[in-house]
């Protein structure tokens, strides 16, 4: 091998001299690439053995948002062959060095939607977006995406877009031999992709069920794994629902920037209820669906722990609080109090009753009033709201 030839000379050799075998990806990994054993590959590998700087990557953990992974000087050398069949040696060689000298990389927070359609693409207030799958800053897992959606003749959900967040983290790299090694502190954007996710859900009237959460890595940077680091989130089969419109997504930008106004404990009680809303928006059975709309009334007009009279305090409050017209507050409180008696027979005996189950969805309704109008006011006292009343 001769040191004076560039590195990415090495890397176009390997892809000039290589002739193409189709591998399945279990025949790869069990063998290797295709090029490995050519003279052009053993010589990209030897230089980059023999060269100090890449030293990171041999047995090697490598961090990649909140999880790592084990990196070796051969699969640095397939990730600038494949880097290379895009942007060419000159290209892979830069984009590694540029990596070495990085001091932070920017990466990508996900979270998978299971039979998410969209009308557009749209980037939130909060630097979020939501992209169609194809869209991925990462072709490998988009491709593994699109294989999965099309490919699998299982019921299972589809991914067919996802919520998108860039955060820094540090560039870390230590030897896998090294138990007690502490890692770097990153802040993953969890809260901003599950608020945008809640705003979406209450912009529609629409359930929007997570099926996974993780980080990845884009193209340009030399991970061995470009995505780790996977949560698995519990979520109900997602109900039937059209494409997600922009009017929508505008829609959904408002309401976050009003959330993000909130006190972070007020913030955090009004996700128990948009989640549950989302819940009840599913395609889940009605017992669960009850169940859900259950917690989400208690947890809008009962948050106070009042533990009296929970039925008439829950339709008072909430016809007080959405009514305008003394009429509509005794509508608000009729179909309160025998949507709360459909949702006690759920809760309790696991079934529905045979009456009044069609009023859920005027209280589901009532449900995502209140908690927009929450959304304009902040937090509210109930008591204050209940005296006021009986003054007046």
């Amino acid at each position: 091998m001769n040191m004076r030839e560039s590195l990415s000379d090495l890397i176009d050799a390997v892809i000039e001299t290589t002739v193409p075998v189709m591998q399945s990806p279990i025949e790869r990994a069990r063998q290797g690439p295709c090029w490995a054993l050519t003279d052009a590959g053993k010589s990209l590998v030897d230089r980059i053995s023999s060269d100090p700087k890449f030293v990171e990557f041999d047995k090697h953990l490598q961090l990649l948002g909140n999880g790592a992974s084990v990196t070796d000087l051969s699969q640095l050398a397939d990730w600038l062959v494949e880097r290379a069949k895009v942007v060419g040696g000159k290209g892979a060689e830069r984009d590694l060095l540029q990596y070495l000298d990085s001091d932070e990389i920017e990466v990508y927070a996900i979270m998978l939607l299971a039979d998410v359609y969209l009308n557009a693409e749209y980037k939130f207030c909060n630097n979020v977006e939501i992209i169609n799958s194809t869209s991925l800053p990462n072709k490998s897992f988009a491709d593994t995406i699109l294989n999965d959606s099309f490919s699998s003749r299982l019921p299972l959900p589809r991914v067919y877009s996802l919520l998108v967040s860039p955060y820094s983290q540090k560039r870390f790299h230590w030897p896998n031999t090294e138990s007690e090694t502490k890692m770097p502190m990153t802040e993953y954007p969890s809260n901003a992709l599950e608020e945008t996710k809640l705003c979406l859900v209450l912009a529609r009237s629409r359930s929007i069920q997570v099926i996974a959460s993780g980080t990845i890595a884009p193209d340009h940077l030399p991970f061995i794994r470009s995505c780790t680091g996977w949560s698995m989130h519990s979520f109900k089969l997602p109900g039937m629902a059209p494409s997600i419109l922009e009017i929508e997504m505008k829609i959904a930008d408002e309401l976050l920037l009003k959330l993000r106004k909130l006190p972070e404990s007020f913030k955090i009680k009004l996700a128990t209820s948009i989640e549950r809303f989302n819940g009840y928006c599913s395609g889940a059975s009605m017992v669960e669906k009850s169940i859900d709309l259950r917690i989400c009334l208690e947890s809008i007009f009962l948050s106070d722990g009042n533990k009296e009279q929970l039925r008439y305090t829950l339709a008072l409050r909430s016809a007080l609080f959405v009514g305008d017209s003394l009429e509509e507050k005794k509508e608000i409180m009729n179909i309160m109090k025998k949507s709360y008696d459909v949702t006690s027979t759920a809760v309790h005996e696991g079934k529905m009753p045979t009456k009044n189950v069609d009023l859920l969805p005027q209280a589901a309704k009532i449900a995502r009033n209140s908690i927009l109008k929450l959304l304009d006011v902040g937090p509210v006292d109930w008591q204050t709201i209940e005296l006021q009343a009986s003054i007046d």
